[in-house]
C-alpha cells in the first residue's frame, strides 16, 4: 500500500481557484452546500438534492440544459433558476423535492 507520492513525484494540495466576479452554476448532486467555495462570484447556482442528497443524472443534465438556454437567451438569472427547476425532477425514486437554488454573494 502507498503512503505517498510516487517516487520523483511531489504532493501538490488542491487549491480552488479564485473566481471574481459572474456566475458559478454547479449542477450536480446536493452542489448547493458548495457556494462559500465561490465567495467572489456574483452569483452561485447549485442543486439542493434534499434529504437524501441525490439527484438523478437525467435531472440534472436537463436542469442545466434550462439554466444555460435561459441565461443564453437574455433572461435573468432568477428566470433561468426557474426554467432549470421546471425540469429537475426527473425520477421520482430520487429527485424528491429537489431543487435549483440561487445564492447571491
Amino acid at each position: 500500500m502507498m503512503t505517498g507520492p510516487p517516487a520523483g513525484m511531489d504532493a501538490v494540495p488542491a487549491e480552488m481557484p479564485q473566481v471574481n466576479g459572474g456566475t458559478v452554476a454547479i449542477f450536480g448532486c446536493d452542489s448547493a452546500h458548495l457556494s462559500g467555495q465561490y465567495s467572489g462570484a456574483d452569483n452561485f447556482v447549485g442543486v439542493d438534492s434534499g434529504a437524501d442528497r441525490e439527484t438523478s443524472v437525467p435531472g440534472l443534465l436537463s436542469s442545466g440544459a434550462a439554466f444555460v438556454d435561459s441565461m443564453a437567451s437574455g433572461n435573468s438569472i432568477q428566470q433561468a433558476v426557474s426554467s432549470a427547476n421546471g425540469v429537475l425532477n426527473q425520477e421520482p425514486a430520487t429527485d424528491k423535492n429537489d431543487k435549483v437554488v440561487l445564492n447571491p454573494h
